[in-house]
C-alpha cells in the first residue's frame, strides 16, 4: 500500500520525505494517509482539525474499519451531526464500519464541504481547541 504523505498543517502533498512543507514551511511531522482518505483529511486540515494518522482494516465480517485519528482532543458537539455511520470516540478519533468504504468516506467529506471552515475553525478556537496554524 502506498501512502499519501501530506502536511498536518496546509495538507500539501510531500513528494519524499521531508524535513518541512515546501508550501506553509511547517517542520510538524507528516501524515501518512491511506489513498482513499486523502481528499477527506485535506478537507478536515482546512477546517483547522488536526489528523495525525489513517487507518483502513478489511475485518473477516466484510466490513471496513476506517479510522481518523485526530490531535488533541475535539469539541464532540461540532461533530454531533456527522453522517449516520460515523462516530467520534475519545475526543480524537473518528471511525466507521461498514461494507461499502466508498459510500461512507464519500458521506464524510460531504459532511466536511459543507461546513464552513473559518466558522468551524473559529468555533474551534472558542472551544480551546489547539488548531496549531
Amino acid at each position: 500500500m502506498n501512502f499519501v504523505i501530506l502536511c498536518p498543517i496546509c495538507a500539501t502533498k510531500y513528494t519524499n520525505r521531508q524535513d518541512s512543507c515546501s508550501n506553509c514551511g511547517s517542520s510538524k511531522g507528516a501524515i501518512f494517509v491511506h489513498p482513499s482518505l486523502v481528499k477527506v483529511v485535506t478537507l478536515l486540515i482546512k477546517l483547522g482539525v488536526g489528523v495525525v494518522d489513517t487507518g483502513i482494516k478489511h475485518c473477516t465480517t466484510h466490513q471496513n474499519k476506517i479510522s481518523i485519528y485526530l490531535s488533541g482532543s475535539v469539541p464532540e458537539y461540532l461533530f454531533t451531526d456527522l453522517p449516520s455511520v460515523w462516530r467520534i470516540k475519545d475526543s480524537n478519533k473518528l471511525y466507521c464500519s461498514d461494507i461499502d468504504r466508498i459510500k461512507v468516506i464519500k458521506e464524510l467529506e460531504e459532511w466536511a464541504m459543507d461546513k464552513d471552515p473559518d466558522g468551524f475553525k473559529a468555533l474551534l478556537r472558542l472551544s480551546g481547541y489547539d488548531i496549531g496554524q
